[in-house]
């Protein structure tokens, strides 16, 4: 699983902390044009 199951988990990952930080981000910059 060095290059099989590994990338692919490591991918999904990747993935999902990048939509999180987008939504976090896109949060915070509806915060802050509202207030």
């Amino acid at each position: 699983p060095s290059t099989g199951a590994g990338s692919t988990v490591a991918i999904a990952v990747a993935a999902v902390l990048v939509i999180a930080a987008g939504a976090a981000i896109a949060l915070v910059t509806r915060r802050r044009r509202r207030a």
